[in-house]
């Protein structure tokens, strides 16, 4: 049963992410065209990271990215090893973080309600244009909602069950 239930996540995680590259895929077939101001200097970033820069949890200040931390470069390094230096690989985590970000919302419907994950999924997947702006940027938005649906999980866990009640008091 168990392993039935990983299962089926795992393949809708999968199906999830292959719709959303099939829907996507003039925008990255021309990632260095819709690579944005800040991307740019994230991902030179990135590429210094993986050619063996020190790693800090923040920008440095003069490239004036202070703002944020860095773990949206260091989900393209990845993509680095197995594709290249490329516009496209720097853009391929947002995709990845956009599709956990669904499957989450999914995940969590369906422990509220457990017939709405299939339309939860539809709407997410067919989103209003500023959302499906934001899921071909690398920036920390869907890195935000993903973990921000885990922290949501775990505390739909906690109330729901006191079974392991103490670990999952500690993940949240």
């Amino acid at each position: 049963m168990v392993s039935r239930k990983i299962i089926t996540h795992l393949l809708s995680l999968v199906l999830i992410t292959i719709i959303l590259l099939i829907f996507h895929y003039p925008i990255l077939l021309n990632a260095d065209f819709f690579l944005q101001f800040d991307e740019v200097g994230q991902a030179g970033f990135a590429i210094n990271l993986f050619r063996g820069d020190p790693v800090p949890f923040y920008y440095p200040a003069e490239n004036a990215f202070t703002y944020t931390g860095t773990q949206q470069s260091l989900f393209a390094i990845p993509f680095y090893w197995l594709i290249g230096i490329s516009a496209l690989a720097y853009k391929l985590p947002a995709i990845l973080c956009s599709s956990f970000h669904i499957w989450t919302t999914c995940w969590i419907s369906g422990k509220i309600n457990p017939k709405a994950p299939f339309v939860v999924g539809l709407l997410m997947l067919f989103c209003s244009p500023a959302l499906w702006f934001l899921v071909t940027h690398n920036w920390h938005n869907a890195t935000i909602l993903f973990l921000g649906n885990l922290i949501l999980l775990f505390f739909v866990e906690c109330y729901s069950s006191r079974k392991l009640l103490p670990l999952k008091v500690f993940f949240l």
